[in-house]
């Protein structure tokens, strides 16, 4: 996702939006491919895809983990 944003980090201005509202908001704006098997955290908690982004709240998009 970094290299399709051309960005290391994003800062997007919302107020109090869903995971699922941003996930739509990268694809739409920023024209951003999101796997269905991507996790979120806000602030270094795993979230829903109905949990609220709180002003201020940092969010990471975590990719699928594979290995033994």
């Amino acid at each position: 996702m970094q290299e399709e944003a051309s960005k290391p980090a994003l800062q997007i201005d919302c107020e109090k939006i869903t995971v699922a509202e941003l996930k739509d908001i990268l694809v739409k704006e920023y024209n951003i491919t999101i796997s269905k098997q991507i996790m979120v955290a806000i602030n270094e908690e795993y979230a829903n895809k109905d949990d609220i982004i709180q002003t201020g709240d940092v969010v990471a998009m975590i990719p699928p983990v594979s290995g033994g």
